[in-house]
């Protein structure tokens, strides 16, 4: 597995310009004041880059690092604080999550978020069980995902998985079945 497997269901051909960055200087502010507000940890990913533009100082996702290191790790930082089991399903995630959000019509794709969980490597060696919510945050001009805002806190289940695509502000939740690799709608 390596980190270009995790961008293969994605779509990427507007990449941002300069003037295109400086836009979302409003969105990582925003993010900073929203992080000091909630015991959760809060990172904006940027699919273009493959990286972070924020991380929050939070200290439940950074696994004993400073947040300036770990957004300078970008995805790489899944590939040191994950486990190889859980790497495996957060490639699934992606697949099937990417999946789903491309077969949305361009103007509900803003609407929708996933949630899953797994674990973290901590620095004392142990296994923390996070909760993952992923919302897509800005689309490029071919209406992709270009920035999503993920939300980090403890799990309240047992063990990985529990994947969910939640329909913001409406009804629908969807559940994914990782034996028969599809969404069912709850």
């Amino acid at each position: 597995m390596t980190l270009e497997d995790f961008f293969k269901p994605m779509i990427l051909t507007d990449e941002p310009e300069e003037r295109d960055y400086k836009a979302i200087q409003p969105y990582i502010d925003e993010a900073k004041i929203f992080s000091h507000t909630i015991y959760q940890s809060v990172y904006i990913i940027d699919y273009y880059k493959r990286g972070f533009v924020y991380v929050s100082d939070n200290p439940l996702f950074l696994c004993g690092k400073s947040a300036s290191v770990v957004q300078k790790m970008g995805y790489l930082f899944y590939f040191y604080h994950v486990p190889k089991e859980d790497l495996e399903l957060l490639l699934e995630i992606n697949e099937a999550g990417f999946s789903f959000y491309n077969e949305l019509p361009v103007e509900d794709r803003l609407k929708y978020s996933i949630s899953y969980d797994f674990r973290l490597k901590q620095t004392n060696k142990h296994l923390l069980l996070i909760n993952h919510r992923l919302i897509p945050l800005v689309l490029d001009k071919s209406s992709n995902i270009w920035l999503a805002l993920c939300i980090v806190s403890g799990s309240s289940n047992h063990k990985p998985g529990n994947i969910f695509i939640h329909e913001n502000n409406g009804n629908n939740i969807f559940k994914y079945d990782t034996k028969k690799k599809l969404w069912r709608k709850q």
